[in-house]
């Protein structure tokens, strides 16, 4: 085997573990998020049902990417092997993993908008608590952390 050989198999390796880690990662949290809604509705904080749903949706359309970069990668393959330039082929593959990427990204921030509203909430409650006890130097350093 000569050394681009080589170089072009290590290629398709990390390639290959590239969407793998797309279809992991979004498909994770797309199973976590399902678990996490049954619960937020079971304890009825409906506030945040709407953020969980969004971020789900963003984690299947990851998925759905993360999927259609495996297909374009076939086809790239198959293109290379018939000695055709896959160039075309190569870039949507790499944009379809990069947008998968974004979802996760996207998805992730939705999904932590209820939790960080509901810490700021609870910060709040518990610096106004703390400044009716006569506790306020401690409330101030709760805020600057």
């Amino acid at each position: 085997m000569n050394s681009d050989n080589i170089s072009f198999q290590q290629s398709l390796k990390f390639g290959e573990k590239c969407i793998n880690s797309c279809l992991l990662v979004n498909g994770g949290a797309a199973i976590a998020l399902l678990a996490l809604l049954s619960t937020l509705i079971s304890e009825h904080y409906f506030y945040s049902v709407n953020f969980i749903i969004y971020a789900l949706w963003a984690f299947l359309l990851g998925l759905l990417l993360a999927a259609a970069a495996y297909g374009f990668a076939f086809f790239a393959q198959e293109k290379i092997t018939l000695n055709k330039s896959a160039k075309k082929m190569r870039y949507l593959t790499i944009s379809f993993i990069i947008g998968s990427l974004i979802c996760f990204v996207v998805g992730g921030s939705l999904a932590s908008w209820p939790f960080l509203k509901l810490a700021t909430n609870t910060a709040f409650k518990n610096c106004c608590h703390k400044s009716i006890t006569g506790k306020h130097h401690e409330a101030q350093k709760l805020w600057t952390l």
